[in-house]
């Protein structure tokens, strides 16, 4: 549990850097949002915030029935009401924030056809021929291609909660063939 708290510190942290970074006059970081990503945030952003309030509800009425407990045994605490916290709408905010910062990167063909043959093929990140991951990947990996032509040479990073589609058994490294195609491009995946 204390690390699973860790983690959400550090994912708010650095959420909370990265945007500081992208929002400056003169920002020294850049947020491109691959096809389908805002469409996908659209798409899920009220119903996992829906889930969220329903779930803050139900601990709501578990930290009622140890407020019972501790009042009765004298043990009582000032008792918190996370649902009146208003975090489902914090991270959706803070969500919505993220998107909009960046750059919200146009379907191209020739991308998009190698996305598809790479579904077809069962290629990482691809599973179970799903393309929408093989969309996003190829589109950010033509990107960096891009922008490494054109002698960019500041550091790029693909950044995902994905670790089952992206990573090995690990969890650690990027797998292959994903890790020798950001190798190849000087990219880091996070």
């Amino acid at each position: 549990r204390v690390k699973s708290h860790t983690k959400a510190e550090k994912l708010l942290e650095s959420v909370s850097n990265i945007l500081a970074m992208a929002s400056n006059a003169q920002p020294n970081l850049s947020l491109v949002i691959p096809p389908l990503v805002s469409g996908e945030w659209k798409e899920n952003q009220s119903k996992t915030s829906k889930e969220l309030e329903t779930h803050l509800s139900k601990i709501d009425s578990i930290v009622q029935v140890i407020n019972v407990a501790a009042i009765f045994f004298n043990k009582a605490q000032p008792l918190i009401t996370y649902s009146t916290l208003k975090l489902h709408e914090e991270l959706l905010n803070l969500s919505k924030k993220v998107l909009y910062t960046g750059i919200c990167l146009r379907s191209e063909d020739n991308v998009q056809q190698r996305a598809t043959n790479r579904a077809i093929l069962y290629t990482p990140p691809a599973r179970k021929g799903a393309i929408k991951d093989c969309v996003i990947y190829e589109h950010s990996l033509e990107l960096i291609r891009t922008l490494r032509v054109s002698n960019f040479s500041q550091k790029c990073v693909f950044l995902t909660s994905n670790i089952k589609d992206f990573c090995d058994e690990s969890g650690s490294s990027p797998q292959e063939p994903i890790k020798s195609e950001l190798d190849g491009v000087s990219a880091d995946l996070t």
